[in-house]
């Protein structure tokens, strides 16, 4: 995160739905780490997006048991 500034991270399923919201919060400037607990969730392909002030991104993810 550039700058102190609202952040979302989001799991969606294949159809757009969202499943899960891992962070909705404001947060300051710097690196940081999150766990995901996906125990709920059956083995798949998945979508992660990060929505910020000055940034969006969406990533792929595969979950493996």
């Amino acid at each position: 995160v550039p700058r102190p500034e609202h952040v979302q991270i989001k799991v969606f399923d294949l159809l757009g739905k969202e499943l899960k919201t891992i962070l909705n919060e404001c947060r300051q400037a710097g690196n940081y780490e999150l766990e995901f607990d996906a125990s709920d969730l059956s083995i798949g392909v998945y979508f992660c997006r990060m929505i910020s002030n000055s940034f969006s991104d969406t990533k792929k993810l595969i979950l493996l048991r």
